[in-house]
């Protein structure tokens, strides 16, 4: 029990450090973030950011926007911090992304045609965070 709780810390602690190493990084590099045990669950996908804050609840409205289309339910939809994608730039670590993601490329692309939206950045990323 005793290795459960000091492993939830460890884990706890190495999240905070890369969220406040991610703030102080240049704008437009990738987020370094060594693979976790929930990244290889998740696995490697391509992320196209629509939007991006601070406060999650400022995306709320272009996020209706976006599900109108695609559907309420689609888990392509993302709204997340993003720290949470190791590959992302490093401007968003900071803050969240309202972002599109899908297997590849060429998937993304197209709901983003769908979506009649324009991406502030896209590129392959590996989820790190828990759903």
């Amino acid at each position: 029990m005793q290795r459960v709780i000091l492993r939830s810390v460890a884990a706890a602690t190495f999240c905070m450090l890369l969220v406040t190493l991610g703030a102080c990084s240049s704008a437009g590099e990738p987020v370094p973030v060594p693979p976790s045990p929930s990244s290889s669950r998740h696995g490697s996908h391509w992320l196209a950011v629509i939007a991006s804050s601070a406060d999650p609840n400022d995306l709320d409205a272009r996020r209706s926007e976006v599900v109108a289309v695609l559907g309420t339910n689609d888990a392509r939809v993302v709204v997340s911090p993003g720290a949470c994608f190791a590959g992302i730039a490093r401007r968003y670590a900071g803050g969240y992304v309202l972002a599109i993601t899908d297997r590849s490329r060429r998937l993304v692309e197209e709901l983003i045609r769908q979506t009649e939206s324009d991406e502030e950045w896209s590129g392959p990323v590996t989820s790190t965070c828990i759903d």
